[in-house]
């Protein structure tokens, strides 16, 4: 299972796409450095998109540092889950959109001076209609290094900017493990016993010197739509 199926159905297990595993870091995590980015830029504009924003708990988490963010994803059980949690809070310059940017716009053109994108689809660089002129749009990802850069410079971005970070993710015990690699779009679910076999597998391939470790891989872009 794939796709958008299988976002619905994390979207329905889970309530959203968490972390429900526990492991540490090890090393400068991509992850952290494109957040502490992000709280520093937000700041500076009126209205942000958060492109692929899964459950929603990430672009709450980013409310007071902005003025207007609007979260949008194409599961619409993750939008579910996003305007439930979304409710148990007294918040009211964050909405949840569900929508497909490559094949529908519910978005305005120049709506958004900023884009972020955490994991996200890597089409809005081409569908980016809805980011004004001299709007930024940032993003982090962890594949696809090639096409991201090919992407943005062949769509007319300028000021591109790539860093690439590496760090290891070290898991406390074969169950934690489990669940992470549970998580991985597309996987089974190894915390089941069916699986249990093929999971002992896995641990073997990941474990060095006594430590389940998985290498962390990341790449910032960022850039500007020209005036």
């Amino acid at each position: 299972m794939g796709g958008i199926e299988w976002y619905d159905k994390i979207a329905k297990k889970l309530g959203g796409y968490k972390k429900n595993w526990n492991s540490s870091k090890r090393g400068l995590s991509g992850e952290e450095v494109f957040e502490r980015k992000l709280i520093e830029y937000l700041p500076k504009y009126e209205n942000v998109l958060d492109i692929g924003c899964g459950h929603g708990e990430f672009t709450i988490n980013m409310a007071p540092y902005v003025r207007n963010i609007i979260g949008m994803d194409f599961s619409e059980e993750m939008i579910k889950c996003a305007n439930k949690y979304l409710s148990e809070y007294n918040i009211s310059n964050v909405k949840f959109y569900h929508g497909d940017i490559k094949q529908e716009n519910k978005l305005k053109e120049n709506e958004f001076d900023f884009i972020y994108d955490r994991r996200g689809p890597t089409s809005i660089i081409y569908n980016h209609s809805c980011l004004k002129s001299g709007g930024k749009i940032l993003g982090i990802h962890s594949a696809e290094l090639d096409r991201v850069k090919k992407l943005l410079y062949n769509n007319g971005f300028i000021d591109i900017n790539i860093e690439e970070f590496e760090a290891e993710e070290i898991f406390d015990d074969e169950y934690e493990f489990a669940k992470y690699l549970s998580r991985i779009p597309g996987n089974k679910d190894y915390t089941y016993l069916d699986n249990k076999e093929e999971l002992k597998e896995l641990v073997k391939q990941y474990t060095f010197k006594g430590e389940i470790v998985v290498q962390e891989w990341r790449y910032i872009w960022e850039a500007k739509k020209p005036l």
